[in-house]
């Protein structure tokens, strides 16, 4: 089954897949709303203008109380493996982005993708930057800004899960210049309900974790002797 939305400007969109492998809230606490993101820059972007857009789409989740840790992964030679840190993919705490070319059949407005199961669970998404390029020649739209927030959208619909495009704000699928004005003013962000979702989402999977991690402990397995 395959979802994808357009525009007449710009396209940003997700792929429903089966089966899978593998204006502003108030930002809550840090402590459990962290997502780490590996970032491949198969495009060849330039490294002062990625280092920009990441910091932008940092500044754009902290609106929505979700801190966002970029991992710049060298692109490696076919066969040749790569850090194990770049190579984590866990929902929803460890996203893969890379920073490629435009898919072949994808519609031309197309800026970025990203992958989802049935379920909404997804870790990987796609960002074209030689479409950001022209956009910053052609209409003089500034490439770090652009790029920043087609990177933080993506990387939202991977947190939000589908059907994560809205009326307004970020999660728009269609930008027009309104969309792109308020990128260029910083005021191109996550509605409350989004930022909601989101610090939720992560926050579910902490208390997923401790449970976990604590069945390990001498003091858990003691307690639940006790209870047999």
């Amino acid at each position: 089954m395959l979802r994808k939305t357009g525009s007449s400007w710009l396209w940003l969109g997700f792929f429903l897949l089966l089966p899978l492998s593998a204006s502003t809230a108030s930002p809550p606490s840090f402590s459990a709303n962290s997502v780490s993101v590996s970032v491949y820059n198969d495009a060849g972007a330039p490294p002062d203008v990625l280092l920009q857009a990441e910091n932008i789409a940092t500044r754009i989740f902290e609106q929505a109380g979700v801190r966002v840790k970029w991992i710049n992964c060298p692109v490696v030679a076919p066969g040749v493996q790569d850090a194990a840190i770049c190579r984590k993919a866990f929902f929803p705490t460890y996203f893969q982005q890379r920073i490629v070319s435009p898919h072949p059949g994808l519609s031309a407005s197309s800026f970025g993708v990203s992958y989802l199961s049935s379920d909404g669970i997804g870790c990987y998404s796609y960002v074209f930057y030689p479409r950001v390029a022209e956009q910053q020649r052609v209409n003089e739209q500034n490439g770090a800004v652009l790029l920043g927030h087609v990177m933080a959208h993506e990387i939202a619909h991977l947190l939000l899960g589908t059907n994560s495009h809205s009326a307004s704000g970020i999660m728009r699928a269609h930008w027009y210049a309104q969309e792109l004005g308020s990128a260029n003013k910083g005021e191109l962000l996550f509605t409350p309900e989004q930022a909601r979702v989101m610090t939720e989402r992560l926050q579910g999977n902490q208390q997923i974790t401790e449970k976990i991690s604590s069945i390990g402990t001498p003091e858990t397995r003691n307690s639940l002797k006790s209870r047999k």
